[in-house]
């Protein structure tokens, strides 16, 4: 995920300011020039996949929080705090759930 733009072809729009995917080798080669910064781009590893309609009936269960996050949160180089600040932003109930601690036998 990066915020380059078509400067990486093959990206794709996702909103917000925020590309998906692209060349890889381009995207070498500018992070090795410098045209690519840390805080321009984030790698995600690992694979996640639904059966027809499962992600669209989880939501509809709740089982996920859907919300519109600022690019400037996603692409922050300090991802330990990532889930907690964007909880907090959402208010209410989920900033109760950012107090949770990671372990729950330590509450």
């Amino acid at each position: 995920m990066h915020s380059k733009g078509k400067s990486v072809p093959q990206s794709e729009y996702i909103g917000k300011g925020l590309y998906w995917g692209g060349d890889f080798s381009v995207v070498k080669d500018q992070l090795a020039t410098g045209e690519i910064s840390p805080d321009e781009i984030r790698f995600f590893l690992g694979y996640s996949g639904w059966s027809a309609t499962q992600l669209e009936d989880e939501i509809n269960k709740d089982s996920w929080i859907v919300a519109d996050i600022a690019t400037k949160t996603i692409m922050n180089r300090n991802h330990t705090d990532l889930w907690r600040e964007s909880l907090k932003s959402l208010g209410g109930k989920y900033s109760l759930w950012a107090e949770f601690p990671d372990d729950p036998l330590l509450n």
